[in-house]
């Protein structure tokens, strides 16, 4: 979950081996990150908001996924952006307003191929022939292959287990019950340690609100 630390970001992927073109120019060219091995970048979603810099990392992974070197699923921040720049009513918080805000001064054509992008991504997937699923919030093994709404939602937002007393949900903790057959790469819940569990790991560090911006490397497993 980069949340737009895009300065967190170049420097892990600066240790992870890849290249980089200069993505401080302040404009609107392609910024794509190739790695010498031939490696390609997987994000787990939530790109955007919170944090300082959501269009420049937004820009990283569109030039990215456009050259081949990355693959992305949705989050639920992406999902809410891509619904807003559709002109669908959604509320501005969460950090949606500074995405938005940094939006405000591109091109509308610029805009638009956000928007494509978000639409052209999926909620989950599956790679390594059938080995590893790559998902935003949560997945059960037997919704893999399906699509309805109520499955779009669980790997957006995960499951729920009622909700808390300021009328925040619950989250349901859905690894405890993996079989461990599929490994799947998740995040959307800040946690500590980074660690595999029931062959899932949540990369999800918080690295926003402090925290760390995480990897894995596959098929290695290694946590960087």
């Amino acid at each position: 979950d980069v949340h737009g630390c895009m300065e967190e970001l170049v420097e892990l992927l600066t240790m992870l081996g890849y290249e980089l073109a200069d993505w401080e120019l302040d404009d609107e060219a392609l910024i794509a990150a190739n790695h010498p091995e031939g490696r390609r970048l997987l994000f787990v979603g939530d790109l955007c908001d919170r944090g300082p810099m959501n269009v420049p990392v937004l820009r990283l992974v569109m030039s990215s996924v456009q050259a081949g070197s990355a693959l992305m699923v949705l989050g639920n921040h992406d999902d809410r952006l891509r619904r807003y720049l559709k002109g669908n009513q959604v509320t501005l918080n969460h950090g949606l307003g500074d995405t938005a805000d940094e939006l405000n001064a591109y091109s509308d054509a610029f805009c638009q191929r956000v928007l494509e992008f978000l639409d052209a991504q999926n909620h989950y997937m599956v790679l390594d022939q059938g080995q590893l699923c790559i998902v935003h919030a949560g997945i059960q093994p037997r919704m893999i292959g399906l699509k309805s709404d109520k499955i779009r939602s669980y790997c957006l937002y995960g499951p729920r287990d009622g909700y808390d007393d300021q009328g925040f949900p619950i989250r349901y903790d859905w690894p405890q019950d993996h079989d461990g057959k599929l490994a799947i790469v998740y995040g959307h819940t800040p946690n500590r340690p980074i660690r595999w569990r029931n062959n899932t790991l949540n990369l999800d560090g918080g690295c926003v609100f402090g925290g760390g911006l995480y990897a894995c490397r596959w098929p290695e497993r290694d946590i960087i």
